[in-house]
């Protein structure tokens, strides 16, 4: 990893998981706990056409979690996996303040 683009005063991150979701994890997800967020149809379909054809690859963005295990960011990214029927790799943050859910859930 190229350190030179950090500051010295950066920290790791230790609530962060790089996790394989499988459909059946994504589904148990969704079940932990509600979520306002409107369902962009064409949003999953794109996701889910990407991990169809092998395409998904690990980033920054993935699926977080409240400290109480609210899921705060990644409902799209947990429908494709269902959709697509494929287990997929993501960065999984857990213990999130539930403060930051109004922040998250405000991006696109």
């Amino acid at each position: 990893m190229n350190n030179n683009i950090l500051p010295a005063s950066a920290v790791p991150f230790p609530n962060a998981y790089t996790v394989d979701v499988t459909p059946e994890l994504a589904e148990a997800w969704l079940e932990t706990g509600k979520t306002n967020r409107l369902v962009s149809e064409r949003r999953i379909d794109n996701f889910a056409a990407q991990m169809e054809a092998g395409q998904w690859c690990l980033n920054h963005n993935g699926i977080a979690f409240s400290e109480n295990g609210t899921l705060l960011d990644g409902l799209h990214r947990l429908l494709a996996v269902i959709r697509s029927g494929k287990t997929v790799p993501m960065i999984v943050v857990v213990n999130e303040p539930h403060e930051n859910a109004a922040a998250i859930d405000s991006r696109g």
